[in-house]
């Protein structure tokens, strides 16, 4: 399962790259890497440091868990209840627990979504979306 997740996360983080036309060269510099060292990660032979992931998600605007995310198939079943909090440990650790239903879990999805294209946009663009959307809501 550890050699799957590998793979899949190298997956993940070549998408990535080469949405953002990206070089691994590029990236290899950002985690202070060889580039060939880097082709690792991206042949999911090696997986990347927490700082090192940290490093790439910060450089694409995005958070660790936001990549990881994408590693998990979130309408999987199985897996998905597999993830279940232990709610009743959680209230007497003092943490505030809540629930996430998979209708929640891929709204909060498109949300990032929407929020990662909307902050490459300039200003303009930006406005214009909030206008529009604005319009939208009083039809």
């Amino acid at each position: 399962m550890k050699d799957f997740f590998v793979k899949i996360l190298g997956e993940e983080l070549r998408k990535l790259r080469l949405i953002h036309h990206y070089t691994q060269f590029d990236l290899a510099i950002i985690v202070n890497k060889s580039q060939s060292s880097y082709s690792l990660f991206e042949c999911g032979k090696q997986k990347p440091t927490i700082d090192e992931l940290y490093r790439l998600a910060a450089y694409y605007g995005l958070t660790v868990d936001d990549i990881l995310r994408k590693c998990i198939d979130l309408d999987n079943e199985i897996f998905f209840n597999s993830l279940e909090p232990d709610y009743e440990k959680i209230e007497k650790l003092g943490y505030v627990s809540f629930t996430r239903t998979k209708i929640d879990a891929a709204l909060a999805s498109k949300e990032r979504e929407l929020l990662f294209h909307f902050n490459k946009l300039g200003t303009a663009a930006k406005d214009e979306i909030i206008a529009y959307v604005k319009f939208k809501r009083t039809l």
